[in-house]
């Protein structure tokens, strides 16, 4: 199990680096409160001939084959860990990125 580090995103130029997915991988979840979300989002690519679902909390998200790309938001408790599955690892790729208001 990988832990997934979360990058920042900032004014929507920032530089994210991608690794290889793994199973079943692991990041920390963002906090909703108050009107307020504090904007941690899985981001996944997958350059394979087929189709991937992507699982996080029981929900299945399909990424597109060949150019798929997929922005899936994190949400629960700040700080707890969510677990990310995969039907397939080849030729998949994910980064976890917060999503930052720029000034």
């Amino acid at each position: 199990m990988t832990l997934i580090a979360i990058q920042e995103a900032d004014a929507g130029n920032q530089n994210i680096t991608f690794a290889a997915a793994g199973g079943p991988d692991t990041m920390v979840g963002a906090a909703r409160a108050g009107g307020w979300d504090l904007g941690v989002v899985l981001l996944v690519r997958n350059v394979d001939a087929a189709t991937r679902t992507v699982t996080v909390d029981g929900v299945g998200y399909v990424v597109p084959a060949t150019t798929g790309f997929a922005v899936i938001p994190i949400r629960g408790a700040l700080g707890a860990l969510k677990t990310i599955t995969y039907s397939a690892v080849t030729n998949v790729t994910v980064a976890a990125v917060r999503l930052t208001k720029s000034d």
